[in-house]
């Protein structure tokens, strides 16, 4: 629902009445003239799981404004994650303005700084997993080098 809302520069929410998660019902952010609405329903079948859609209006002629990412779905991708690999210290308010220019969506400066620390855990690990890595690697240096003397201890 969020990848449809976000292909057609639209922002979407789950209306209060869900219900339990037995029904679903996704609005146009903004209100105003716009009718879009698509309701979800939880199978009651034993045989059928999951939901399927009871109510679809997709009619958004009248909305404005900018579809709202969050940091999964910046996260998910492909030229954002190009940008972060290319620049890992890229900076979030330039991720703002490349999503800006490019996807014509908005996000948050935190969101920003938030999946690009995201990809960067998913392409390099965590700095924890690195720092253990290169702990590995200079004791494994020092059993095959025993007359070298190794000064650094990493905590973290």
């Amino acid at each position: 629902m969020r990848q449809f809302a976000v292909s057609h520069n639209m922002v979407v929410k789950l209306a209060a009445e869900n219900r339990g998660g037995a029904k679903l019902k996704y609005q146009r952010a903004s209100g105003g003239d716009c009718h879009f609405e698509v309701t979800r329903r939880r199978s009651q079948g034993q045989a059928r799981s999951g939901y399927f859609i009871s109510h679809c209006n997709f009619v958004h002629n009248t909305c404005t404004g900018r579809s709202r990412l969050t940091a999964s779905q910046v996260r998910e991708d492909e030229l954002i994650r190009s940008l972060v690999a290319s620049d890992p210290r890229i900076s979030g308010r330039v991720l703002v303005e490349h999503i800006k220019r490019i996807r014509g969506a908005t996000i948050s400066l935190n969101e920003a700084y938030r999946s690009r620390t995201l990809i960067l855990e998913e392409l390099y690990g965590s700095l924890e997993e690195v720092v253990q890595k290169l702990e590995t690697l200079l004791l494994m240096w020092k059993t095959k080098n025993p007359t070298s003397h190794m000064t650094n201890l990493f905590v973290l």
